[in-house]
């Protein structure tokens, strides 16, 4: 049986795989917002989130041999990087100075 198919049957027989699981024993969930940023930056986790679906992507694998679950795979981690810098953005608004990342970025050109 493969990683995957062992993976589905685990997450079938688990009734409440949709709450936390992991975060059951902390009382104040912006503290584990604040230490997923104590170790890597924003930066550093879209660069490791990026390299882990490129890996997903280009490696031989039966779940992901279709179109549609390339696509779906590729918005999924496209809403994990939205939830990092939301994240991001509340962790920066307790922390002093603050970095100003609104300002208009110039994109280079393909010139």
């Amino acid at each position: 049986m493969s990683f995957w198919n062992s993976f589905q049957s685990l997450l079938s027989n688990l009734s409440n795989f949709d709450c936390p699981d992991k975060l059951v024993h902390l009382t104040i969930p912006i503290e584990v917002i604040e230490d997923v940023f104590v170790d890597y930056s924003l930066l550093d986790q879209r660069v490791m989130l990026w390299k882990l679906i490129h890996v997903v992507l280009v490696t031989d694998n039966e779940e992901y041999k279709e179109p549609y679950a390339r696509d779906s795979l590729l918005y999924q981690c496209k809403r994990l990087e939205e939830l990092l810098e939301a994240a991001w953005l509340i962790i920066e608004d307790n922390a002093l100075p603050k970095k100003d990342c609104t300002e208009d970025k110039v994109m280079p050109s393909g010139d």
